[in-house]
Parts: C-alpha cells; structure tokens; sequence
C-alpha cells in the first residue's frame, strides 16, 4: 500500500512537470522573432529594463514602437507588509507583445524585498530578463 502511495506520487510529480514544461514552450513561442523591442512605462523598473536588456538578452533597444518588433511592457508595484516587522514588497511585471498584432508572446512577474539603499525593483528586473532568458532559449 505504502509503495503504491509512493509510485503515485512519482507520476503525479512527472505529470505535472511535463505540463509545466509545455506551458513555458507555449509561453514563449514567437518570442526569438523579437529582435527589436520597444519598452514601455515610466517608472524605475522600465529604467532599469532600459540599461539591461541589451546586456542579458539577445533584443536590441530602440526608441520608437514604429521601429519594434515587439514591444516589452513593464509595470511595477509595491506593498508594505507589517508583521512581524514592517518591510516593503516590490513586484515587477512584464510582458512582450508583437508589434502590430499586439499577440502576446511572453509575461513573467516576479517580487523581491527592498534594499538596503534601493526598492529592490533592479534586482527584480535582473531577475525578470533571467527568467525570459530561460523560458525562451534564444540565442544572440
């Protein structure tokens, strides 16, 4: 009985991970097509974004949506947790849409606590482009 609770468990797990590896290949299909992105927002993670996307992708920044290929959405927010002690939150969103179709190719969020001297929004961002990264597997 114990063995079989045991064989179940291991199927379930390989289960449920091939429909996780299945979800990401359909998360970012078409995205390697995006060679130029156009990033929008205007807040520190969009800044940050800016500075690093050419640096830990294969996309090139350029400065019109006319220009794009696709377009790189980001948007942050922050909350304020108070138990046991009070810390701040700083969740990043993004996510890529074609150019045109507006068809949306990939979106990822990610939270991280504040710095000591920042919102924590460049360490969520590095952390975002990380996971495109991964979840796409474009070459430069």
């Amino acid at each position: 009985m114990k063995k079989r609770r045991i064989v179940l468990i291991v199927v379930f797990l390989l289960l449920v991970s091939g429909m996780t590896e299945a979800r990401n290949k359909a998360k970012t299909e078409g995205v390697c097509e995006i060679h130029n992105v156009f990033v929008t927002g205007n807040s520190e993670s969009a800044k940050i974004l800016r500075q690093e996307i050419e640096k830990r992708t294969w996309m090139t920044l350029v400065n019109s949506e006319e220009k794009a290929d696709g377009v790189f959405e980001v948007s942050e927010g922050r909350s304020t947790k108070h138990f046991p002690i009070a810390s701040e939150q700083t969740t990043v969103s993004g996510s890529i849409t074609k150019t045109g179709s507006k068809e949306l190719l990939w979106n990822d969020s990610f939270s991280v606590g504040e710095g000591v001297f920042n919102s924590g929004a460049g360490s969520a961002i590095k952390i975002l482009l990380a996971h495109l990264k991964s979840d796409a597997g474009c070459k430069k």
